[in-house]
């Protein structure tokens, strides 16, 4: 069981990953990508990872698969998603998000 320390950490960098998105993203993948982001962040489990199918995406964000085609392309360009493994019949797609200390760690800087 997670403790309610690193709950409040986890969760205080979770917003601010979110409002990084808000500030700095959005103009770089536009609305439509920015909807796909916030549909696999909801889905991305503590290891950053979220394992979705294309009609599960398409269902939560109205996109049709071309266009999230097209945006999931936006996202890896931008550095804001990696495709782990390609959904196949059968198997879910695997994509790991930027975490929120490779987005908002200032460029050179590394807390390890």
């Amino acid at each position: 069981m997670i403790g309610p320390n690193k709950r409040g950490n986890i969760n205080r960098l979770r917003w601010r990953l979110f409002n990084l998105m808000c500030d700095e993203h959005i103009p770089d993948i536009g609305p439509a990508g920015f909807a796909l982001w916030a549909v696999l962040f909801r889905h991305a489990g503590k290891d950053g990872r979220a394992r979705v199918s294309q009609g599960r995406l398409t269902g939560q964000t109205g996109l049709s698969i071309p266009t999230i085609k097209k945006h999931m392309r936006r996202l890896q360009d931008a550095g804001l998603v990696t495709v782990e493994r390609r959904g196949v019949p059968g198997r879910l797609a695997v994509y790991r998000l930027a975490s929120p200390r490779e987005l908002c760690e200032p460029e050179g800087k590394t807390n390890v």
